[in-house]
C-alpha cells in the first residue's frame, strides 16, 4: 500500500507525462504544465501554451471502500492496517493563442496521450520520486501499492462545470476537461499486534457423514413389479421409479403410517423394488426418507383386493 504521500505523488508523475507529451509539440509557442487552481492572468497571456492541472476532489472509492474492514479484534487491538481508498479528480485547462487554436491543439495532445497511456506505471511514479525536483517525494511508496491508477475522462454537463469554475473568484472560464485517477490506496506505517502463538495442537477423527443427494429425489411412477397393467394387490411387490432415489442413504420408507426399514427393500440403480405389507386396500402414500433428512415427494397409489376385487 502507499502512504500520505501518494496524493502528490500522482499529481506530480501526472504533471510530468504531460510536460513530455506538449513539450515541442506546437510549434512556434512555448509550452508549460502547472499545477494548482486557475488564475485569472493565465486567460491574458496568449503569447505562450499552458496546461494546468487542479485536483478539485477527492472521493472513496466505491469497490474498494470496505475492503480492509474489519481492522480490529474484539479486545480494540488492530488485526491490519486500515486502508483508505479514493479516487481522485482532476480538472485540466488549456491556455493559448485562441487565433491559433492553441487551447484547442493542447486538448488534443493530452487528450491522445491519456487515452494512449491511462496508466500511471511503477517506472513511471519511480522516475518522478527519483526526480531532484520533487526530493520532497522520496519517501513516496505508490509504486508498490498492488492497484495501479488508471486516469478516465469524466463527462460533465455544462451545469456541474459551471459549478465547478464558479469557486475560482473572478475567473474566467477556459477550455477545460475532467479525468479521474483510481486507485489510490493510502495506509498508516502503525505496527499489528502479533497473533497469539498456538499452545497445544489436537487431532481428532470424525466419522464420514452420509453421502448427500446431489439432487431433490422424485417419486415419479408406482406400479407392479409384475407390469404397469397389472393391479397393485396386498403383499404384491412395488416398482418404484423416479430421479434421484439411490444418490443417499435410505433411512426407512414411509408408508402411510408405517416406516419401512431399506432392509425390506431392493435398491437398484434406477428403482427401488419393495414388497408391499400386508394393508387394506385403497389409496396409500409413500414417501422415501434418508438419513440427512431429506425426503422424496408424496406419490400415491392404489392397492386393490385380491382376486379382482375393487379398490
Amino acid at each position: 500500500m502507499s502512504n500520505d504521500l501518494a496524493i502528490a505523488t500522482v499529481t506530480a508523475t501526472l504533471k510530468r507525462i504531460l510536460e513530455d507529451a506538449v513539450t515541442g509539440h506546437v510549434q512556434g509557442t512555448s509550452m508549460t504544465v502547472t499545477v494548482g487552481q486557475p488564475d485569472s492572468k493565465d486567460a491574458i497571456e496568449v503569447d505562450k501554451g499552458k496546461v494546468n492541472i487542479f485536483l478539485y476532489q477527492a472521493t472513496a472509492n466505491p469497490g474498494w471502500r470496505n475492503a480492509d474492514l474489519p481492522t480490529r479484534r474484539s479486545n480494540g487491538t488492530l488485526s491490519q492496517r486500515p486502508q483508505l481508498a479514493l479516487d481522485l479528480h482532476y480538472l485540466i485547462s488549456f491556455y493559448g493563442d485562441r487565433s491559433k487554436f492553441v487551447p484547442e491543439r493542447l486538448m488534443g495532445i493530452v487528450m491522445k496521450r491519456l487515452h494512449v497511456q491511462p496508466f500511471l506505471t511503477r517506472r513511471m511514479i519511480d522516475d518522478t520520486v527519483n526526480d531532484q525536483s520533487y526530493d520532497f517525494l522520496k519517501l513516496s511508496n505508490l509504486a508498490k501499492q498492488p492497484e495501479l491508477i488508471k486516469f478516465s475522462p469524466v463527462s460533465l454537463s455544462l451545469e456541474e462545470l459551471s459549478k465547478i469554475w464558479s469557486i475560482f473568484f473572478q475567473t474566467q472560464y477556459v477550455l477545460s476537461t475532467a479525468y479521474q485517477g483510481t486507485v489510490v490506496l493510502i495506509e498508516p506505517d502503525d505496527d499489528l499486534a502479533p497473533s497469539l502463538p498456538v499452545t497445544d495442537r489436537r487431532i481428532s477423527v470424525a466419522a464420514t457423514p452420509p453421502p448427500i443427494p446431489i439432487s431433490q429425489p422424485i417419486i415419479t411412477l408406482i406400479c407392479s413389479e409384475a407390469g404397469a397393467n397389472e393391479l397393485i394387490t396386498p403383499e404384491s411387490m412395488l416398482l418404484i421409479q423416479g430421479q434421484a432415489l439411490t444418490q443417499g442413504a435410505i433411512d426407512f420408507i414411509q408408508l402411510d403410517e408405517q416406516q419401512l426399514p431399506p432392509t425390506e427393500a431392493n435398491i437398484r440403480n434406477t428403482a427401488i423394488i419393495l414388497r408391499l405389507p400386508a394393508t387394506e386396500v385403497g389409496v396409500k402414500t409413500l414417501q422415501i426418507v434418508y438419513q440427512n433428512n431429506l425426503r422424496s415427494n408424496l406419490a400415491k397409489f392404489i392397492v386393490h383386493a385380491a382376486e379382482g376385487g375393487t379398490s
